[in-house]
């Protein structure tokens, strides 16, 4: 969760910022809207359709399914949330690929 949440934020929260929040969340079974509020930012992110309902059965029914599916989304546009948003950033650049338009890197502060 933890390393999507990173890549879906453009590394505003940090790996391990979302996953400490979900595992808290998970400790008493509120983890669903936490995730469901990633799934709908990735689905904006990528302009995939609305699927409000469906999505926030996946999230309460199997997050593991959910989390797995939005990994694998992730990785089909071109992003590795298992290397974090920084390196995947830097990797963009130095192939000299274009970045993803729904990655384009926000400034920093």
């Amino acid at each position: 969760m933890g390393e999507n949440a990173e890549i879906i934020s453009k590394g505003e929260t940090s790996c391990v910022a979302a996953t400490t929040i979900y595992f808290l969340l998970c400790s008493i079974g509120c983890q669903g809207g936490y995730g469901f509020h990633y799934r709908s930012k990735l689905r904006k992110l990528l302009g995939l359709p609305k699927e409000t309902c469906k999505d926030n059965i996946v999230h309460g029914c199997c997050c593991f399914c959910a989390i797995c599916q939005e990994h694998r989304e992730l990785k089909l546009h071109g992003a590795d949330p298992t290397i974090g948003w920084k390196a995947n950033v830097e990797n963009w650049r130095s192939q000299a690929v274009t970045v993803p338009p729904f990655f384009e890197p926000q400034m920093t502060r």
